[in-house]
């Protein structure tokens, strides 16, 4: 399975290197144009930071003990 991310790459691949324009760039790597103007947002970031929050309370409260 190819990544939103890897298919962004991809036609940004396309459009400089092959001199395709934007629609059929997408048309030849298969990703929908809105799939590929998506910006990801935050929220899939916050489980590592709240992952990393939860890794150094821990080690704080067992150092305590």
């Amino acid at each position: 399975m190819v990544t939103p991310d890897a298919k962004r790459n991809a036609v940004a691949h396309a459009r400089e290197c092959h001199g395709l324009s934007e629609r059929p760039a997408f048309d030849l790597i298969g990703i929908a144009r809105r799939v590929a103007r998506h910006q990801p947002s935050r929220a899939t970031a916050e489980p590592v930071m709240l992952g990393c929050m939860l890794c150094s309370t821990s080690r704080t409260f067992s150092s305590a003990l």
